[in-house]
């Protein structure tokens, strides 16, 4: 087995440590699937399990006491979607019939991975 030297500068090791930190710290696990932050289909399946919990919780009145949960739920919907969005104007600009037609697939993918997420946690 021939065995080669790779030479890395300070910066080169530095960079690649920062990397993989901030890749384990935008992932996180919910209900037996990974979640990431550089992900918009992630983005897409909060933004669906949240329009899950908005009505659930909703339709049981379980807001009449707190109204406060709902709106805070209502703007951390909006943020997912928000951050779907902007993910997906970095990985496509100016390119918008790729970016539609990608756009549905992730957020079909999104609506997948939160349904299997909420049938995980009895949804």
């Amino acid at each position: 087995m021939n065995k080669k030297v790779i030479r890395l500068t300070e910066s080169d090791l530095h960079r690649i440590v920062k990397e993989s930190v901030n890749k384990i710290l935008n992932e996180v696990e919910f209900g037996g699937e990974s979640l990431h932050g550089n992900n918009p289909e992630d983005w897409a399946a909060m933004k669906y399990l949240r329009t899950n919990r908005i009505d659930r919780e909703g339709d049981a009145g379980m807001y009449d006491d707190d109204e406060s949960g709902y709106f805070r739920n209502l703007r951390n919907w909006e943020r997912n979607g928000k951050n779907q969005t902007d993910l997906m104007d970095k990985m496509y600009p100016n390119d918008y019939s790729n970016y539609f037609e990608r756009g549905r697939a992730l957020d079909a993918k999104g609506h997948n991975k939160a349904n299997r997420i909420s049938q995980k946690l009895g949804y």
